[in-house]
């Protein structure tokens, strides 16, 4: 069980490169690909939010839990970001399609829900978790 978050972890984050690669990571990596500076923005936060992910899960597999515990505290504001970030781009992103023409006002405004919804299921996840207090008499095994 010690690693089964860093394998979820591992694959999570392996599930995002291989669904985002040739939107955009794979332009990134053969020049800067044209997309808006917030995409660019919403691209290192989301991705740095998936390199702490796998650096708690290393951590607590590892035994480390001081340390784990540590980086959470970096964890909760970076997970406001995260959440202040997500909710930007999940309105500006589809409005910038519509002005462009490349998708209708109708569709849109189902994108925009869409995306609202999950923000706000982040949002309420990430809330919960700062009233858990961690067990003195935790083991990770």
């Amino acid at each position: 069980m010690r690693r089964a978050y860093l394998t979820i972890a591992l694959g999570l984050a392996a599930i995002v490169a291989w669904g985002f690669w040739q939107t955009y990571f794979g332009p990134l990596l053969s020049g800067w690909p044209n997309r808006p500076w917030f995409i660019h923005m919403h691209a290192a936060v989301f991705s740095g939010w998936l390199v702490l992910l796998v650096a708690q899960a290393s951590l607590a597999s590892s035994g480390r839990l001081p340390l784990h515990r540590r980086v959470g505290q970096i964890g909760m504001g970076y997970g406001t970001l995260v959440l202040c970030v997500g909710l930007f781009v999940s309105v500006a992103a589809p409005a910038l399609r519509v002005r462009a023409g490349q998708l209708p006002i109708d569709r849109a405004a189902l994108v925009v829900l869409y995306n609202l919804t999950d923000m706000l299921l982040f949002g309420a996840f990430f809330t919960a978790q700062w009233s858990v207090e961690p067990s003195p008499t935790c083991t990770n095994g």
